[in-house]
């Protein structure tokens, strides 16, 4: 009776020591590894918005888009230019045609230097040019009878205006502004796709460092239940089969063990990558698990109609709409009429010398218009007409389905979300009630109440449970983003 009692204790002492071992730790603390600071979801997220290379690209995409719309903005003010060419000189022999026919190649020297200041401004809608000159030409010939002439322009305005004709400028402008429109909208989801890829990362190196910290609780445990199984065999009370079963599962153990660290080493390389942050180092973050939400899911159908406004998407099919609509207009005016109208005001002045040149000037007209009317194209301007409305009627059609499928995705979404949060509540109840049956489990057992396989599958539920709550927070998370990344809401 006396070593009865003495082995119960023992048996008692080794299931304290398991309790000690299976609850006592923190929970996704891989202890086999050098660890830097504790990370949070939010954190990671954070310092990924800042640092990783997709955040960059639509921050640059951003910035050109928004240098493009400037520049359209520019092309409209006045511009003010200088040009010249200073000299323009040459000494050659060029043919000359005699009285009597014949041809006499006869030494050419001159110089032919002008220079020019211009102001010109264009009107966006009607693509009309103003423009205001003043310039000086110089002609010098340096053969024997050689002569120098100045030809003057002292101010001369004029107008350009060009007549049924496509606008670029127009067009090109709207453009500019749409993309500029398109690519905030690109830098608003790139912030909550960021936090997405983040999310997933996060949650993968999280449920490896559980698996790890599950294996090494696991080799804990069997080490413990082998040793008391190997005084059990030596008192004769346990069979040599299940004294190898546990021998089997302790082995096991230790080989899960071994491949839970090199999947940590492996989720927290790709963690660090999505970051964008601490890759030249291999320190192995510290996670801490996120909670899910008390925030309600959005409504469905609200939050469908009012993402949609907001995306990217919706722009570009706005983009593609405007992109037909200028085909269509273009193919009407280019294969139509056109015309251009061109009228200039001033003075010009001539002088043997300089001060001469602007001495009498002379007033300078010029007045042109002229026009280009197709009378036989053989179809061009209806066939050109018909392939863009053609175009822009499945591009209408192809606006509709994408809004309606981004919306079904949208209402979707939102009511996994809610599914999820009644299932993360009922993941957590699961892990508790799997977590006690286990620990009623290793006391039984270490009593010899129950068998080597009702241990096991304790151990087994308790496994599961915890990785189905760690999958099921991170489909909370992953779908919560996911939902932020269509709708662009912070809810």
């Amino acid at each position: 009776m006396r070593k009865r009692a003495d082995n119960s204790g023992f048996f008692l002492k080794g299931t304290v020591a398991i309790l000690f071992l299976g609850f006592g730790f923190s929970l996704f603390t891989p202890k086999a590894f050098a660890q830097s600071d504790t990370l949070t979801l939010s954190d990671a997220i954070s310092i990924a918005h800042e640092h990783s290379l997709s955040g960059r690209k639509a921050r640059m995409e951003y910035r050109v888009a928004q240098n493009r719309v400037l520049y359209s903005k520019a092309e409209i003010k006045p511009q003010v230019g200088l040009g010249g060419t200073l000299p323009n000189f040459y000494k050659t022999t060029s043919a000359i045609t005699q009285p009597d026919g014949t041809i006499s190649f006869l030494p050419v020297s001159q110089d032919n230097s002008s220079v020019n200041l211009n102001l010109t401004q264009r009107l966006l809608n009607t693509n009309t040019l103003f423009f205001a000159e003043s310039g000086l030409r110089r002609y010098n010939d340096f053969t024997e009878n050689g002569v120098q002439n100045f030809n003057s322009v002292p101010f001369r305005i004029g107008i350009e205006q060009p007549i049924n004709t496509f606008n670029t400028l127009k067009w090109n402008r709207r453009f500019y502004l749409l993309e500029e429109e398109i690519a905030k909208a690109g830098l608003d989801m790139n912030r909550e796709q960021i936090s997405g890829e983040v999310t997933a990362a996060f949650f993968e190196l999280l449920a490896a460092q559980v698996n790890h910290e599950i294996a090494l609780t696991n080799t804990g445990n069997s080490e413990k239940i082998y040793q008391i199984a190997l005084e059990r065999d030596k008192l004769g009370k346990i069979s040599k089969s299940d004294l190898l079963q546990l021998e089997l599962s302790l082995n096991s153990a230790r080989q899960s063990a071994v491949n839970a660290r090199r999947e940590v080493l492996r989720a927290n390389a790709e963690l660090k990558k999505a970051m964008g942050w601490e890759t030249a180092n291999d320190q192995v973050y510290v996670l801490r698990s996120p909670e899910s939400l008390t925030a309600a899911a959005p409504d469905p159908a609200a939050a469908a109609q009012k993402a949609w406004m907001k995306r990217p998407e919706q722009k570009q099919m706005e983009k593609l709409l405007l992109e037909t609509e200028r085909a269509l207009e273009q193919a009407r005016k280019n294969n139509g009429w056109q015309g251009s109208l061109s009228a200039t005001f001033g003075w010009v002045g001539t002088g043997a010398r300089f001060p001469q040149s602007y001495q009498l000037p002379q007033v300078e007209n010029f007045v042109q218009l002229t026009l280009r009317i197709p009378l036989l194209d053989g179809g061009k301007r209806k066939y050109s007409v018909n392939a863009a409305l053609e175009q822009q009627q499945y591009a209408e059609a192809e606006k509709e389905f994408t809004e309606q499928t981004f919306k079904q995705n949208v209402r979707q979404l939102a009511l996994q979300f809610r599914e999820l949060n009644e299932e993360v509540e009922l993941g957590a109840k699961s892990l508790e009630i799997a977590r006690e049956r286990y620990e009623i489990a290793n006391r039984r057992y270490l009593l010899n109440d129950i068998s080597i396989t009702d241990l096991s599958i304790a151990f087994n539920e308790r496994d599961m449970a915890w990785r189905n709550y760690t999958g099921l927070l991170r489909a909370y998370w992953v779908t919560y983003y996911a939902l932020r990344q269509l709708t662009l809401e912070n809810f």
